[in-house]
Parts: structure tokens; sequence; C-alpha cells
């Protein structure tokens, strides 16, 4: 589930989030957390927050079909030169966006553990 939440926050900023913050929030205090969060290298949000708007996340999609969604999404980011405005952070270039996944990313990550098996 953590791979399909990514996913549909970095297709949020390709195509766009359903819903957004207020617009004197994405106007101040989203911005200010986002450069708190780049200057800090690391973002700290609650973990099960789901994206405001989206799909309710499919707890019965394979892993490895969500990574699959997660890394086209990446790409189809990487390859798009019109981004649409961060629900929260508001309209960003692609650097500040690029920096935004990163760092959801990799908050993110510490959610995965690799399962070991017993010898």
């Amino acid at each position: 589930m953590v791979f399909q939440h990514l996913a549909q926050s970095v297709m949020g900023s390709v195509t766009g989030y359903p819903e957004h913050k207020a617009a004197w929030f994405t106007h101040t205090v989203g911005p200010l957390a986002l450069k708190v969060f780049k200057t800090a290298g690391a973002m700290h949000h609650p973990l099960d927050q789901a994206i405001p708007g989206m799909l309710e996340l499919d707890a019965n999609l394979p892993v490895d079909t969500a990574l699959e969604q997660l890394i086209n999404a990446l790409q189809l980011f990487q390859s798009s030169s019109t981004l649409q405005p961060h629900f929260a952070y508001g309209n960003l270039n692609h650097n500040d966006f690029m920096a935004a996944h990163q760092l959801h990313i990799e908050q993110h990550l510490t959610q995965i553990r690799v399962a070991t098996l017993g010898v």
C-alpha cells in the first residue's frame, strides 16, 4: 500500500490532485513546510494520512504491481514538462517537486521491512 500511496502522490503532480488545501495555506504554510523539509533533508508527516480526494488504496493489490505503478509514475513525472499544483505546497517547479517526491518517498520507505526467512 505504501507504493500505491507514493504512486498516487507522483501522479498527482502530473495529472492533478483532486482536492487542495485552502489557497491561503498553499501560498503560506505549505511552501514554508516544504522549505523546512528541504533544509532538514527529511520530511515528517503522518504516514497513515491519505492524499485528499485520491482513491482508496487496494490492500489486495500485489506489491510488484504497486511498485510498477510507482516506477511508471516516476518515469512520467520525469518526462513531463508541465506539472500541476501540489495540493498543499502550491505551484512548484520541477526541481522543487522532485525534492518533495524524494523526501516523501524516503519517509515512507521507513515503513518497509525486509522479510527474513528462518533457516
